[in-house]
């Protein structure tokens, strides 16, 4: 392992040496005053955001409100400076004018550390050093969606973005980690040069988007050097002796804040703005280094940004006729990036919308995931929010999603609770002391026997015919042949029975051959039952009447601690507290991970899947689907026969003790 260390320790070195490196050691201090430098924006101690000049040395002006900021970027074509504080706000003003501050985004229960602009999607890139989350905001601060990008060792404290290759790249300063990674947060590639290698040893990086370059600054090294965005390292631009604080380039210079002087022995934050004329990514030109700004003590200069006209024209990448988006570049060599919600279409020039997906909560942050046979591995299928979903993971028992509405619901400790998954707007629709949710049991409550209304106490009122069976921990429906299955704990024997019964609640059957199985999953394709054992986590099948049972697969030695289990397709999925295993259904194959990266691996049990095809009904319509079957409450969609189901029927029920009307009763 040392030999290997000193290998790439070597092979740096070659790579450097070979370039025409400009050492740092003392240069002419002067003031600068050409015309052709660019605008620059200092974040500086006890005097927060100012935008400064070339032509004088001191500060043009101060922005209101920039007293505390941390991070500042801007938008050209919409003519737009932003800045983040460290009381968690978002201002944005005129970036020419400077006028016209405005309160973009507010929270007090964040850190924004850093940020950039998407001038494509016009789109913020914040993110939050409290939850390891990156925060997407409209330029308006509407429409917040929250990404989960902190792992076990992957705590992001920088973000670049290039809006043109589709790209944003994440930097952990803390464990030496370049995160690249789609628009759409899919493809994640660690790149880690061996400088970016070491912990805690002042890396900074900055973005050259003309020549497609990451510029990175070591102080250990004492090297800025570039790397291209698959993490080969290309050359040395200079050699500063005292670390980089910031870096900002333009098209023909490249500033940055040095990070220390010594004196007597002794080292100190400088804060001094330096420049270098930087073309063609060949390195800083002989000569060419000067100081822009020296720092005084109490004012010392610690981000800039730099900022020079763009003339690049907006790229048009919205088909909103045909729903389908067009990639953000065509040239990529790897493929073209798509927005969030949409995947590459079969042409790969294309992008269309995602149907299929997991989701799965965590840390009260719901996140969605495309299946393994995505031409993108990993992808965000629907806007992830965080919301108050009121109690901690080990107290939230129900979980599922509605597509169709958007809605989330959720079981707490004694409520059941819906979320909004566009405004984050959480409502209680049940306070029930008696029950304890378990499962998809609070899906079967609100989703089909609430119908139309949210009145609590009707709801309550209707629930008592379920739970004579005992606590529920998974139910299952399956509305094609009306029925309902049901997972419940016999205190009497200690073990799990599966039950099924009509979608009304009647002919209850207890199905014996399926005994002690704590998880179910329907496969409504092949009108199949799929359970897993709690003991042994053996997989079994089983026809709707449970007599034909059939041994899939066993996961015991690969999997512990089950907390969720479904079948979609032609593959098995179970979850435990980290990983989400794949088995085919057919012969048995154990077909690896589900890959999650960069989300925090310590996900919860809730977890489920969307799809828009999940129900197949032999063409025959859903008597239920349009104007909940004109039934005043409830609408059931029966097969006409327990022999015929190629058509459907509805049966309209009303809640119990509520008088109905009667021709709403079997209608």
């Amino acid at each position: 392992m040392v030999i290997k260390y000193l290998e790439f320790f070597i092979f740096f070195e070659v790579m450097c040496i070979y370039t025409n490196a400009i050492v740092i050691n003392s240069i002419d201090k002067k003031v600068i005053t050409d015309d052709s430098t660019p605008r620059l924006f200092y974040i500086k101690e006890n005097s927060g955001l100012v935008h400064v000049s070339s032509f004088e040395s001191g500060i043009v002006s101060r922005l209101q409100h920039g007293e505390h900021a941390v991070a500042v970027d801007y938008h050209y074509p919409m003519n737009l400076l932003f800045w983040t504080t460290s009381t968690g706000i978002v201002y944005s003003c005129s970036l020419y004018q400077l006028k016209n501050v405005t309160r973009v985004y507010s929270d007090d229960n964040w850190q924004p550390v850093s940020f950039a602009v998407d001038y494509l999607s016009d789109r913020l890139y914040i993110l939050d050093a409290t939850t390891n989350t990156l925060r997407l905001l409209g330029l308006d601060g509407q429409h917040p969606i929250i990404l989960a990008v902190g792992a076990r060792y992957f705590q992001p404290t920088h973000i670049e973005l290039d809006s043109n290759q589709g790209y944003v790249f994440l930097f952990d300063d803390r464990y030496g980690h370049i995160l690249r990674m789609n628009i759409d947060g899919s493809k994640s590639i660690l790149l880690n040069p061996y400088s970016c290698k070491i912990k805690n040893h002042g890396v900074k990086i900055t973005l050259d988007r003309i020549n497609k370059r990451i510029i990175v600054a070591s102080r250990i090294h004492k090297k800025i050097f570039t790397i291209d965005y698959n993490g080969n390292i290309l050359n040395t631009v200079l050699e500063p002796q005292n670390g980089v604080l910031s870096m900002s380039i333009t098209r023909n210079h490249l500033f940055w804040v040095n990070a220390a002087y010594y004196s007597f022995g002794t080292s100190f934050v400088d804060g001094s703005v330096y420049k270098c004329d930087y073309k063609e990514a060949r390195g800083c030109r002989n000569g060419s280094i000067s100081i822009l700004h020296e720092s005084l003590p109490g004012i010392r200069v610690l981000v800039l940004k730099a900022v020079e006209p763009d003339n690049q024209k907006r790229t048009a990448w919205y088909n909103l006729e045909s729903e389908v988006r067009v990639c953000q570049q065509l040239r990529l060599g790897d493929g073209c990036a798509c927005e969030i919600g949409w995947s590459l279409a079969n042409d790969s020039k294309r992008c269309r919308r995602i149907d299929e997906f997991f989701i799965y909560e965590d840390n009260q942050i719901v996140h969605s995931m495309c299946f393994k046979n995505e031409q993108l591995s990993r992808c965000q299928a629907i806007a992830p929010f965080k919301a108050n979903l009121q109690f901690k993971i080990n107290q939230r028992t129900g979980f599922t999603y509605d597509a169709t509405t958007r809605l989330l619901y959720y079981g707490g400790k004694e409520s059941i609770y819906r979320v909004n998954v566009d405004t984050a707007e959480s409502k209680r629709l049940l306070y029930q002391k008696e029950i304890e949710w378990r499962g998809n049991v609070t899906y079967y409550i609100l989703k089909v026997m609430l119908a139309r209304t949210d009145d609590p106490k009707r709801i309550e009122e209707s629930t008592s015919l379920l739970w004579e069976f005992g606590k529920i921990d998974s139910l299952m429906i399956h509305p094609n042949q009306g029925y309902l299955f049901v997972s419940t704990f016999d205190n009497k024997i200690q073990k799990y029975r599966l039950i099924r019964f009509n979608a009304d609640a009647r002919n209850l059957t207890v199905l014996t051959a399926l005994s002690d199985f704590k998880f179910i999953s329907l496969d409504y394709s092949e009108d199949r039952i799929y359970a897993l054992n709690v003991n042994d986590s053996s997989i079994l099948s089983t026809d709707l009447k449970g007599q034909e049972l059939i041994q899939i697969a066993n996961a015991s030695s690969i999997i512990h601690n089950v907390t969720g289990f479904l079948v979609h397709n032609d593959v098995i999925y179970v979850k435990n507290h980290t990983n989400i295993y794949q088995f085919n259904k057919t012969n048995n194959k154990y077909l690896g991970e589900v890959d999650i990266f960069p989300y925090d691996r310590n996900m919860s049990m809730n977890f489920a899947v969307h799809s828009p095809n999940i129900f197949k009904t032999n063409n025959s319509r859903n008597p239920c689907v349009e104007n909940n079957g004109n039934c005043e409450n409830f609408c059931f969609a029966l097969p006409q026969s327990e022999k015929e189901y190629t058509s459907l029927r509805k049966l309209c029920k009303c809640f119990d003790g509520i008088k109905c009307n009667a021709k709403q009763i079997n209608k």
